[in-house]
């Protein structure tokens, strides 16, 4: 039945997976994050089983599955040692629930934190896939020479509703396409291909140190982007490209805060930050300096 009727019932399940993601959070992201509820989270999960089941689509299953069984393996040490069915997984439990892991506390958050990471990223891959499937309107237009992309920056093109680096494109010779790619994935509020991000993390160029003007407005443009940056950002970190242009980021991702206040791990409190002044761009003098100011207000606390 469900195969059967999966062009329209998908729909039922993306509404119903937004409204939960929206009252749980994200688990690679949310300062106490819900195993099961949380976007990357169990649920996640199967809705990955179900979406291959309905003939539409395919996804990785061996890591799938282990990604899976990994966290409910957490879980399962999280209900021994609560004694009753919880999800949260609560700053005080963490030791207690890594010693039975054999894992030390701040290692079992980091972990728990990477695979909702990864599951999370699966699932927008395979919504994305299920996009083209149910949607005719979004197939890309066929020419004689192949697809039709639509130029948006130099060097990069919008093809079937993501962001692209164009074929002839050379991340190696021209560093700061990553740049105009990432800028115009947010502006265009379109997700960047996730094929395009691999390959940048894979061949970018060196940028010249210090970064000339060029570079520090097209970062500028990315940063005041608006809610576009978030998921942008998020695909280019996951390749490894943030990396290259910002090595302190690597010790505030996934990490915890210490502050009660904060919703968010420090890496997205940073981007939600840059998110907020991104509205307020207009009430100060230099909007450039307020962007990279919200960015790095917290990259101490690696």
């Amino acid at each position: 039945d469900w195969r059967r009727e999966a062009r329209t019932r998908v729909q039922e399940v993306r509404e119903a997976r937004s409204a939960r993601i929206e009252r749980a959070g994200w688990l690679a992201h949310s300062a106490v994050p819900d195993l099961k509820e949380s976007g990357g989270g169990l649920r996640d999960s199967v809705i990955l089983r179900a979406l291959v089941a309905t003939w539409l689509i395919d996804v990785p299953h061996e890591e799938s599955e282990s990604l899976r069984n990994a966290l409910l393996d957490v879980r399962d040490a999280l209900h021994e040692v609560n004694g009753r069915r919880v999800e949260r997984l609560d700053v005080d439990v963490i030791p207690e629930v890594a010693r039975r892991l054999d894992m030390g506390a701040e290692e079992l958050d980091l972990h728990t934190r990477q695979l909702g990471r990864r599951i999370a990223h699966l699932s927008s891959l395979a919504w994305r896939r299920i996009d083209r499937a149910v949607e005719p309107t979004r197939k890309p237009k066929i020419s004689p020479t192949g697809p039709v992309v639509t130029r948006v920056a130099e060097g990069v093109g919008l093809l079937d509703g993501e962001v692209i680096i164009m074929q002839r494109a050379d991340p190696a010779t021209d560093p700061e396409l990553a740049l105009r790619a990432a800028a115009a994935a947010a502006r265009e509020g379109q997700p960047l291909s996730a094929g395009s991000a691999a390959r940048l993390a894979a061949t970018l160029g060196e940028m010249p140190q210090p970064w000339p003007t060029s570079s520090t407005r097209l970062m500028v443009d990315l940063l005041t982007a608006g809610a576009g940056l978030v998921r942008v950002w998020d695909e280019l970190d996951f390749a490894g490209v943030i990396d290259r242009w910002l090595p302190e980021w690597e010790s505030i991702r996934l990490r915890g805060s210490s502050s009660p206040v904060h919703s968010f791990t420090v890496d997205r409190h940073s981007l939600e930050t840059c998110v907020f002044a991104a509205d307020v761009q207009r009430d100060v003098a230099r909007p450039d300096l307020l962007a990279v100011a919200a960015l790095l207000h917290d990259i101490g606390k690696g």
